[in-house]
């Protein structure tokens, strides 16, 4: 709306009448006309459509509408209220002109409207502001470990190959992500990742430079970051072979001396073997990590140090169907057996022979009744035999040799029918040797030499016509007893240990 500048007196026909019009005053400053509103444009349009007589109103009928409606001006609210009040004038013989001046006080209104919308507005701003603030701080917090799901996703480092010892330091939202990620599926909740300098922090950092790693699954992270932990710590680029390991190719394509490093459904690691091939480090306990595919692990005759890791109890998919089972013969590991191994309820063969292991034999080892081989050879293994081992009558490979072992050598060793192999030599087994021992008609070698045992050498021991090897030398014998016929066995020491001498074949 438009003020108005100037006095003009017009004549307008009003209900056919024709009849001169009121004159439209000069605006006071700050006015407003009721333009643009339910169709009038200007006074004299609004005076045309709402003027309901032929008479024209008198300046004091003017004002008298003017005064009563100033009284009520604080209750109008915008100019369909006023228009509203107007309307309600129809058939009265009285001069709406008092549109110009009810309207002239709406600007204070309108300001006032005006402030309290901004003052609205202002707040509303505010507590957006201070919500977002509140949701922004939750989400950066690292109180406590944030399981990262599939769904996540990671801005790796730009780099194609992986560097097999990354120097950068990530310190993106990404990167905490993928740490909590890590953590939440540690069995230590994440305590190695604190060490900067530790093996498991710098599998991480080379996870996470992965060029694939948005690609992975959960599982192929872990099973990553488990093969990265072992490459660290045992000094990967010292191995014998390590072709493919920490690149950006798939795992199932680093180099493993087995036919088939991966399960051809679940790409999973299955068949583990790096025997001899100079891994030089601590055994680490992330290799339970592959749990779910793994059916055997074979790292013998290399030069892993530590203590043998209670997670390797979780590894239940070892299987007596592989050949190599759980095989970390010839290391240098040390402390007691795990009871957690126990739970390798599926395992065929367990071999932690040539380490430095101590303390017992773990009765819980007779929950293996699928085990078909076990050897505990040359550690510093002090105890008796548990009895619950005589209930793995599965068992064809049975290797307790060089251990400090005492006691008797029991009689319930008759129960184990399927030995084909029996070592026991270089112990501290007293008393005799069970008749028993007839029943072991598979036996083809038995070693019962250097230990302390006395008494005769039972004749049972002729019923054993699988038997090619014999040792009973460097023990207390009384005779006499006489090898059976080479055409029987092959290798029999009675008396002496030399094979070439005939007298040691003989005990008097």
């Amino acid at each position: 709306a438009a003020a108005a500048t100037t006095t003009t007196t017009t004549t307008t026909t009003i209900r056919g009448v024709p009849t001169p019009r009121p004159p439209i005053r000069e605006a006071t400053p700050g006015a407003y006309r009721v333009d643009g509103i339910d169709g009038p444009s200007n006074d004299n349009d609004l005076l045309e459509d709402e003027y309901d007589t032929t008479t024209v109103p008198t300046q004091e009928q003017q004002q008298s509408i003017l005064d009563a409606h100033l009284v009520e001006q604080q209750g109008y609210t915008d100019h369909e209220d006023i228009l509203r009040q107007i309307q309600s004038l129809e058939g009265r013989n009285e001069n709406l002109d008092i549109v110009e001046a009810v309207v002239q006080e709406e600007p204070k209104f309108w300001q006032k409207k005006s402030a309290r919308i901004g003052f609205a507005v202002l707040v509303t701003v505010v507590i957006a502001v201070v919500v977002v603030s509140v949701v922004l701080a939750a989400g950066n917090t690292n109180s406590s470990p944030v399981l990262a799901s599939s769904n996540e996703t990671i801005s790796p480092a730009p780099t194609f190959m992986p560097s097999a010892s990354p120097s950068l330091e990530p310190t993106t939202a990404e990167f905490t992500i993928l740490y909590n990620f890590v953590a939440a599926n540690s069995l230590d909740n994440g305590a190695a990742l604190e060490d900067p300098s530790s093996p498991q922090y710098q599998a991480l950092k080379w996870l996470y430079q992965n060029t694939n790693l948005n690609e992975y699954a959960d599982t192929q992270r872990m099973q990553r970051y488990a093969m990265a932990v072992l490459y660290f710590s045992s000094n990967g680029e010292e191995w014998t072979v390590s072709d493919n390991w920490l690149s950006h190719l798939p795992e199932c394509e680093w180099y493993n001396k087995g036919v088939t490093f991966c399960d051809a459904v679940s790409s999973g690691v299955s068949n583990f073997d790096l025997n001899e091939n100079n891994l030089n480090g601590k055994l680490p306990a992330e290799l339970y990590l592959l749990s779910d595919t793994l059916v055997s692990l074979n790292l013998n005759a290399n030069s892993l140090k530590g203590t043998l890791p209670t997670e390797f109890g979780l590894l239940t998919k070892l299987t007596s169907l592989n050949e190599f089972g759980l095989n970390l013969n010839d290391n240098e590991l040390s402390g007691p057996i795990p009871t957690e191994f126990g739970q390798l309820v599926g395992v065929g063969k367990l071999d932690l022979a040539a380490n430095n292991l101590t303390g017992p034999i773990i009765s819980e080892l007779g929950l293996l009744t699928a085990m078909e081989s076990l050897n505990l050879g040359t550690n510093q293994l002090a105890s008796s035999i548990p009895e619950q081992l005589f209930s793995l009558v599965n068992l064809v490979n049975l290797d307790l040799h060089e251990n400090e072992i005492t006691g008797t050598v029991s009689t319930a060793f008759g129960l184990l029918t399927n030995l084909v192999d029996l070592n026991l030599d270089f112990n501290q087994h007293a008393g005799t040797i069970p008749t028993e021992f007839g029943l072991l008609v598979a036996l083809e070698s038995l070693k019962l030499d250097n230990n302390n045992l006395t008494g005769t050498v039972p004749s049972a021991l002729s019923l054993l016509t699988m038997l090619g090897l014999l040792w009973l030398h460097e023990n207390d014998f009384e005779g006499p007893y006489t090898c059976p016929p080479s055409s029987v066995i092959d290798d029999c020491r009675i008396s002496c240990s030399s094979y070439f001498n005939a007298e040691c074949r003989t005990l008097t």
